[in-house]
């Protein structure tokens, strides 16, 4: 089984205002050759099934919440894998605090709560069942 998000949301939005920033600082990270964009459904089913595996998706919704569009920013940049050092970055560029302003602007712009924070992000979930020597022609 795969899970993965899709689409571009609100979360995917505010992660952009940062990814721009990177990438205009020359400090993005550059994508693994031949990197497979697992939120490309048509894409990971063709895969799949070139392996003569059927795939079954099921579509799903997460809630993220908080006490506030600020405070889910500050926790995400904090903890996640992928924040930590982004943040590092944009504050070696002196341009975080643009960036926060203008992510939690794009957070609040979805905030589905008035007494609170949440905004709901879709993923899928493949389920495909594979021998391991397909799995590793495609993993």
């Amino acid at each position: 089984m795969i899970s993965c998000w899709f689409g571009t949301r609100v979360l995917g939005e505010a992660i952009a205002v940062a990814q721009r920033q990177l990438a205009a600082s020359g400090n993005a990270p550059q994508p693994h050759p031949g990197a497979i964009d697992w939120s490309d459904q048509a894409l990971v089913r063709a895969l799949f099934e070139q392996q003569g595996t059927t795939v079954a998706v099921t579509e799903h919704r997460h809630h993220f919440t908080d006490v506030s569009s600020e405070a889910y920013w500050d926790y995400l940049v904090a903890r996640h894998p992928l924040a930590v050092p982004a943040k590092a970055a944009l504050l070696r560029a002196g341009t975080y605090d643009d960036v926060r302003t203008e992510a939690i602007a794009v957070l609040e712009s979805g905030n589905e709560r008035s007494d609170g924070f949440q905004i709901s992000s879709p993923y899928y979930v493949l389920r495909a069942d594979l021998p391991s020597a397909a799995a590793a022609d495609i993993l």
